[in-house]
């Protein structure tokens, strides 16, 4: 969101970030992998192919809520091939565009700061600050 509406905000900003921090968590708890893929259905995609899509732990890998290095050097990587490929006149830099205070905030109220593990930039090494979780073994495959 806008920098000038959290900050003329902050309650709701807060209040949103909660809210999908909670969802985050349900959808990634092990008792509630039949119903996440019974929702994801609703899309008409067959919950068999949810199931094939989210092998094992992947669920609480992929839908974590966590901004950590490895979904900065996604955006930064996405930001350089636009460039690359002509997409944008300039260079960009992603550095700045994640503010965190509020995951941050709501992860620490809820009691959730090692439930999911952040990732380094190559997407396969937990970063050095974080406990391990449910899914340590389970990598991202960059791309």
């Amino acid at each position: 969101m806008r920098t000038d509406y959290a900050k003329a905000h902050p309650q709701q900003t807060q209040k949103v970030v909660d809210t999908l921090v909670d969802a985050a968590h349900w959808a990634t708890d092990p008792a509630n992998r039949q119903a996440l893929f019974e929702e994801f259905a609703k899309s008409g995609t067959p919950v068999a192919s949810w199931q094939a899509e989210f092998p094992g732990d992947s669920v609480s890998l992929r839908l974590s809520p966590l901004v950590d290095d490895f979904v900065k050097s996604r955006y930064q990587a996405v930001a350089d091939q636009a460039y690359q490929q002509k997409l944008i006149r300039r260079e960009v830099s992603v550095d700045g565009w994640f503010d965190t205070q509020y995951l941050d905030k709501a992860l620490k109220a809820k009691g959730l700061q090692n439930e999911w593990t952040a990732y380094g930039a190559d997407g396969k090494t937990p970063a050095a600050s974080t406990a391990q979780t449910r899914a340590p073994e389970v990598t991202h495959e960059p791309g």
